[in-house]
């Protein structure tokens, strides 16, 4: 795969971020949450759910910031370096 490409750049992103949300969704509400106190739909599990789509929400930024910064060419060096 030839990671300079648009497409495979997505993709990786993609995959990057599957690979934190499938297993978190998997474990809180697979396992953690069904035996716990806050079985059910409450105060707790709506938390969680936010919690995640505030690490999607910034993971997407992050991602975003980096590739603006990175095609506009803005990665200049400090003044301070030699």
């Amino acid at each position: 795969m030839d990671i300079g490409k648009p497409g495979a750049q997505l993709l990786v992103l993609v995959a990057i971020l599957l690979s934190h949300l499938i297993p978190t969704l998997v474990i809180g509400y697979g396992f953690v949450i069904p035996g716990s106190c806050i079985e059910g739909v409450n105060e707790q599990t709506v938390g969680f759910l936010a919690s995640i789509v505030g690490f999607v929400v910034t993971y997407c930024f992050g991602a975003w910031t980096a590739w603006k910064f990175g095609k506009a060419g803005t990665h200049r060096p400090s003044p301070h370096s030699r």
